[in-house]
């Protein structure tokens, strides 16, 4: 009977060790819980709407144009009599730049002009020998047909004088040559440029979405890229088109130059205006995400994620403004984005 009790008491103590040891292990693992609970609650950084006013503008690339400029070449052959202009100097409207030999023309037109003269006077008397018989219509009419083809070479002849002649077009500055005085030129060889150089002209392309928002006289602003000097310059046309390639339609500006301060085929940053907008959301761009045909963000409210759908409009080098689905004061969550879902708990730890 002892032996039954002393084993009765046994079980019992091994039971309530179990027990014990059970309630220890569920305590324990509902704290470990717990505890994990506590640590995964994210900490994000946080961005709160706050209107404001922000000019909406696009940069582009451009190019300098002379205000005019053409490649002077000799209208005919012959030889180099005189080069009348410095490389690099400014030359006026009408300005002797260069002169051929003409004098081979002009004895040529000296003898067409002799003819000429002795001919109309042929023609006055055959007139009045003809009124008395002494002379054929035939005979009148052949010199009608001699004295309109001496005309005729004399025209050419003033003609090949005045290309001997070569002068400025228009005011400008002249570049370099490679000819010199006693070469021979052949008709329509390379002799130098003549530019002009104020006003400049500045040709950039806008992206077609932005076409309606541009306009003739409006004021945009370039950058040399190998000055950096700033220019400020007035549209004046726009090409008839959109190309098809780039879908960008050309625009052409002029600029005052009066310094010289730029040069043709200089290389432009060209920075477009297109309006100003006032009470805008911009949020930093980190914080947008797509989503499949849309964009979201992610928001902080009462400590949980929630999220909404937005329409986005412009962007700067860091943020874009929303147009719709943000409002002021919205709390827009801008770190572990990747980490967060709708719902979840969340801890701010800055302010942006």
């Amino acid at each position: 009977m002892l032996n039954y009790k002393k084993l009765f008491r046994q079980l019992l103590l091994i039971s309530l060790i179990v027990i014990g040891t059970t309630f220890s292990s569920c305590t324990t693992k509902e704290s470990r819980s717990e505890s994990v609970k506590k640590q995964s609650v994210e900490e994000v950084e946080i961005f709160v709407a706050t209107p404001t006013s922000v000019i909406n503008e696009i940069y582009t690339t451009g190019t300098i144009l002379a205000d005019e400029q053409v490649d002077i070449k000799a209208p005919i052959s012959g030889r180099i009599m005189s080069i009348n202009f410095k490389e690099g100097q400014s030359v006026s409207k009408g300005q002797l730049l260069l002169k051929i030999d003409d004098r081979d023309w002009k004895a040529q037109l000296s003898a067409l002009e002799v003819k000429l003269t002795k001919a109309q006077k042929d023609l006055e008397r055959k007139k009045e020998l003809y009124k008395i018989n002494g002379a054929s219509m035939q005979e009148v009419e052949d010199l009608q047909s001699t004295i309109a083809e001496l005309q005729s070479q004399i025209e050419q002849m003033n003609v090949n004088v005045d290309y001997a002649n070569i002068t400025a077009p228009f005011s400008g500055k002249i570049g370099l040559r490679n000819l010199s005085t006693g070469a021979y030129v052949s008709a329509g060889q390379y002799i130098t440029t003549l530019v002009k150089t104020n006003p400049i002209k500045i040709d950039f392309q806008v992206p077609a979405t932005y076409i309606g928002q541009i306009k003739e006289g409006q004021v945009v602003q370039a950058i040399s890229k190998s000055t950096n000097d700033t220019i400020y310059a007035k549209i004046y046309a726009f090409d008839p088109g959109i190309s098809t390639s780039s879908r960008n339609m050309n625009a052409r500006a002029i600029a005052d130059n009066s310094h010289n301060k730029f040069v043709p085929g200089d290389f432009l940053e060209v920075r477009v205006i297109l309006g100003r907008i006032d009470n805008a959301i911009m949020v930093p761009s980190e914080s947008v995400i797509p989503d499949l045909d849309k964009q979201i963000v992610f928001l902080y409210r009462n400590g949980k994620v929630d999220v909404a759908t937005i329409e986005t409009g412009l962007r700067t080098d860091s943020t874009i403004y929303i147009i719709k689905g943000i409002k002021e004061g919205d709390s827009i969550i801008t770190s572990g984005i990747l980490q967060i879902r709708p719902g979840m708990n969340v801890k701010v730890r800055n302010i942006l």
